[in-house]
């Protein structure tokens, strides 16, 4: 047998078999991700809608619209993109932005900004300047997913439009005592997730919005509902701030009550997390369902204590309701006592009036009566006087006549007139008297 030769395989005339070429091949450091099969659905789109920036919907300022979407399948892709479009005088133009926005984990909504209204094109800004009522349209056509299941249009956007925004308010209620001194140093961040953080509050237990009771309401003021929001704990033990929810819609708060939930999947195009439509294949179906079975009995849990902290608070309120009743009729059963007492104390003042009063008009009927007696008394006995004094008159007149001369009969006569005179004077003074009793007051009961 002829000795090998050894030759250089790279001169010319010599070639490497392809299992020589497999193992020989180069590493460059840069992983070969090209997929073997197409990739499955991961998002379906489900709705778009319109809604106006802090000055409502106005040519040159930012508007947004909220893409409602469902996760098909388990992904860490969350970005959703649409490109605008202008329609003027029937005629369709490309405004030439494409927008993004991420969809929010608990709401399943991404917020797209469009950052100006831009004028169609020059025929439309030059009747704009003429006629501000000039009317067009905008759609944000071909909302779509990287490895989405479909692509949808939003509907038209009519202009101009009157739809305005307005500053807003929201409140997070705690589960815990503000006078407790364990939460004294937790601090909660919401700020809006816009390049500038426009909006930022920051709020601690003391901030507490209703005192006296036994959870703490903390109350952020002027949010501007067209931006998103992400709220942050710290519980100021030197820890990193908890993220309680990110990046979410205002009014989106979903999952930002009882007890606030912590949101720990990241924001934008690398947040992952489980999904409830997983319907992944080749065997992805099993471990959806689990996943979706855990989530459930999760839920049923939370609502289970949801449902047991609602009872006691119903509870609490019902003792409380009893002993304000209880209280109430205590209240209303003294004032009933202390009505009939002074409704039996004025009877008595009454009565007691009356009997007065009785007394008073039998005293002065009495004494009526007695004045009266005494005025018949008095006449009574001036008329006997009178008559006594005439049968004595008579008498000296017989006894003149029959015993004395004429010159004694008139001076008898004389003396007689001179008595008569008198007793004319003190008949008069006692009319005069009895008079004078008749001007006493009497009485009429």
């Amino acid at each position: 047998m002829p000795p090998k030769v050894w030759n250089d395989i790279n001169l010319p005339g010599f070639s490497r078999s392809k299992e020589e070429e497999v193992e020989s091949k180069r590493v460059t450091g840069v992983e070969d991700n090209s997929p073997d099969e197409e990739p499955d659905d991961e998002v379906r789109i489900v709705s778009a809608e319109w809604v106006p920036g802090s000055k409502g919907f106005q040519y040159n300022e930012q508007c947004f619209v909220d893409v409602t979407a469902e996760y098909l399948v388990e992904t860490n892709r969350a970005r959703i993109t649409g490109n605008l479009f202008g329609i003027y005088d029937g005629v369709e133009v490309d405004m030439g932005l494409t927008a993004s926005g991420c969809i929010d984990d608990t709401t399943m909504i991404a917020r797209i900004s469009i950052p100006k209204l831009y004028f169609i094109n020059n025929d439309h800004y030059a009747a704009w300047q003429e006629d501000n009522s000039v009317v067009c349209q905008y759609v944000l056509k071909s909302i779509k997913h990287t490895l989405g299941a479909n692509t949808i249009d939003s509907p038209a956007l009519d202009m101009p439009n009157d739809e305005t925004a307005e500053r807003k308010t929201f409140i997070i209620t705690l589960d815990f005592n503000p006078n407790d001194p364990d939460y004294q140093k937790i601090k909660f961040t919401l700020y809006s997730t816009d390049d500038e953080r426009s909006y930022e509050q920051v709020k601690i237990v003391s901030d507490d919005a209703v005192p006296n009771n036994d959870t703490t309401e903390l109350l952020f003021t002027d949010l501007d509902e067209n931006l998103t929001y992400t709220l942050e704990k710290d519980a100021g033990n030197g820890n990193p701030p908890t993220i309680m929810f990110r990046n979410r819609a205002y009014g989106k708060w979903a999952g930002a009550a009882d007890g606030l939930a912590e949101d720990a999947k990241p924001s934008g195009p690398e947040k992952g997390g489980y999904f409830s439509k997983a319907s992944e294949a080749k065997g992805k179906e099993h471990k959806s369902a689990n996943s979706s079975k855990s989530g459930l009995k999760d839920n049923i849990a939370k609502a289970k204590d949801l449902k047991n902290r609602a009872d006691e608070k119903v509870t609490g309120v019902k003792s409380q309701i009893d002993d304000i009743k209880q209280n109430a009729m205590q209240t209303v059963n003294d004032a009933k006592s202390q009505v009939d007492d002074i409704k039996q104390n004025a009877t008595q003042t009454v009565n007691d009036a009356k009997s007065q009063v009785d007394n008073v008009k039998q005293n002065a009927t009495q004494t009526v009566n007695s004045a009266k007696s005494q005025v018949n008394d008095i006449q009574q006995g001036v008329s006997q006087k009178v008559n006594d004094a005439q049968s004595k008159t008579n008498d000296l007149k017989k006894q003149a006549e029959s015993t004395v001369s004429l010159k004694d009969k008139l001076a008898a006569i004389n003396a007689t007139r001179e008595k008569a005179q008198k007793a004319a004077a003190a008949k008069e003074k006692v009319a005069n008297a009895a008079d004078a009793l008749k001007s006493v007051p009497t009485f009429k009961i």
